[in-house]
């Protein structure tokens, strides 16, 4: 009746649901809290093909495994057992420290070593030239010194002459100064010489008697050599002696410079007492 045909019509079969977007198509929408079964997983939204990772919401399984060119180390995955990416290791690369790494660091370190050696000498030499030229300008310094005490003195003669021609000095009288200061450099220059000369005389006599001294000198310890044992002691015991006698001849020296000091001083003030008292 009327009744069926609304029934029928209430229930016509469910038209194929759309595509969604980086899904497929279900016959029937599954009732809600009940999950899919695992054949009919969505395929991942948004990626691209093989790129998905193995295992997860969106990744095919089974033969969509095998068939996609998976690479681990694009998508290390963590957390589940798997290692992750390789990263730089830290700390010595090398976990084997046999001979030959051994060689090769003292190789590195005789490397350097020769390296700042290298840099050293350099220094060294350049310090060298610098020293070099130093020195070289150094004499040049002292010649020009010289030059200059000649050019000053040549200047200071200059200046005086103008200061003569200035204060309208005659010539004669000029010459007059000229030649007293001659004569005198002339008298210096004798004293000069003869001072020079003695000097040399007594330098040559000062030689004389350092020899004669050390000859008499070895003389004395040729015969203290030659003496007896007795005669050693002896001497030993004079010298001894005679040394401290020489101690206590300059200790008693020193008292008479003093006392004589004290003398002049009282003497002095008795003559000025002396003479107060006259005056007065």
């Amino acid at each position: 009746g009327l009744s069926d045909q609304t029934m029928a019509s209430n229930h016509k079969p469910s038209a194929a649901r759309p595509v969604s977007r980086g899904g497929i198509g279900l016959t029937g929408r599954p009732p809600s809290g009940i999950r899919p079964p695992s054949g009919n997983t969505r395929v991942a939204t948004g990626m691209p093909p093989g790129t998905a990772r193995p295992g997860s919401r969106g990744g095919p399984i089974g033969a969509g495994v095998l068939s996609s060119q998976i690479k681990v180390v694009d998508r290390p995955v963590t957390q589940q057992g798997l290692s992750g990416m390789k990263t730089g290791m830290k700390g010595p690369q090398r976990q084997i420290l046999d001979k030959s790494y051994y060689l090769g660091l003292l190789r590195s370190k005789i490397n350097e070593l020769t390296t700042e050696i290298n840099k050293l000498q350099k220094e060294i030499e350049m310090y060298n030239q610098e020293n070099s030229v130093y020195l070289s300008y150094e004499k040049r310094a002292e010649t020009l010194a010289v030059e200059i005490k000649e050019f000053q003195g040549q200047l200071a003669d200059y200046n005086m002459l103008v200061d003569k021609l200035n204060t309208n000095t005659e010539m004669e009288e000029v010459m007059n100064d000229y030649n007293m200061l001659k004569a005198q450099n002339d008298r210096e220059t004798q004293s000069m010489d003869i001072i020079f000369t003695e000097r040399q005389a007594k330098e040559k006599q000062i030689r004389t008697v350092e020899e004669e001294i050390e000859q008499e000198k070895e003389a004395a310890d040729g015969i203290i050599k030659n003496m007896s044992p007795e005669k050693h002691v002896k001497y030993i015991e004079m010298k001894t002696t005679n040394e401290k006698l020489l101690q206590e001849l300059d200790t008693l020296q020193q008292q008479l410079d003093s006392l004589n000091m004290k003398k002049e001083s009282l003497e002095a003030v008795s003559i000025k007492s002396s003479k107060g008292s006259y005056i007065t």
